[in-house]
């Protein structure tokens, strides 16, 4: 099945995420700015909902799992400093 590794720009910081439909979760980050607790949505509110949603890689993934390692790889590349937690 398709998987999406996208990252968010808000200000000089950067969050990586990975999801089966892109613009689902686009959508659900919009929303999570009100009133969500994690670092990326404070920094999205502190940026005065200032941010750029991407797309790093569209591939075939066999599992879950394989897209959050992938997700991972590419967080630590991209050096995100607004994920909370590891993928993978």
């Amino acid at each position: 099945m398709k998987g999406y590794v996208y990252q968010i720009i808000c200000g000089n910081e950067t969050y990586v995420g990975s999801t089966r439909n892109f613009m689902d979760r686009r959508l659900k980050h919009s929303y999570n700015i009100r009133k969500g607790k994690a670092r990326l949505y404070q920094a999205m509110r502190e940026n005065d909902n200032k941010w750029f949603m991407s797309i790093v890689s569209i591939k075939e993934y066999e599992t879950d799992k394989e897209l959050r390692v992938e997700e991972d790889r590419i967080r630590v590349q991209l050096k995100a400093t607004l994920n909370m937690i590891k993928c993978g």
